[in-house]
């Protein structure tokens, strides 16, 4: 089996860190998840969670499945099954670079992986040893057009 990969980070991805006070949280753009939607639809890819928001699963605030249905309801279609899992806790590193190799430790656990990308605002793979591309966003806009024509390119090609 074939297996595409990607690690999603969501604050500057799906959103361009709008923080509003009330809800005391970034909100998710629209557009950005129009974007997303593309790449899932077009590449069929198997999603990580590397983002902070991972913390609520991690923490025992809601399920795997659970943050698949808050993504839903704003508006990221097809995810169901794909949501296969988050990265490990970064242990309070500061370095972006951790995440980075949180991902790779993950691939290498994982059977029949063809292609993997990580999307992010920060230069998460400073530093590590990898071949896996990452698309990095700009933080104030979130994932745009060209970001979301990259990703679907690095996933479905052929090695």
């Amino acid at each position: 089996m074939s297996r595409r990969v990607l690690f999603l980070d969501i604050d500057g991805v799906l959103n361009g860190h709008e923080y509003d006070p009330e809800a005391k949280s970034c909100s998710i753009n629209p557009e950005c998840v129009r974007r997303l939607n593309r790449v899932l639809d077009a590449t069929g890819c198997e999603v990580v969670l590397s983002s902070a928001w991972r913390y609520m699963v991690l923490g025992g605030a809601m399920t795997l499945s659970g943050f698949g249905y808050l993504l839903r309801t704003h508006g990221v279609r097809n995810l169901g099954a794909r949501l296969v899992g988050t990265l490990p806790a970064d242990e309070g590193q500061v370095d972006p670079g951790e995440r980075g190799r949180l991902a790779v430790a993950w691939l290498m656990g994982q059977v029949g992986v063809r292609n993997a990308a990580m999307v992010d605002d920060l230069d998460v793979i400073h530093g590590v040893d990898t071949p896996m591309p990452l698309v990095r966003t700009d933080g104030t806009k979130g994932l745009q057009d060209a970001d979301a024509d990259r990703l679907i390119s690095i996933l479905t090609e052929r090695p």
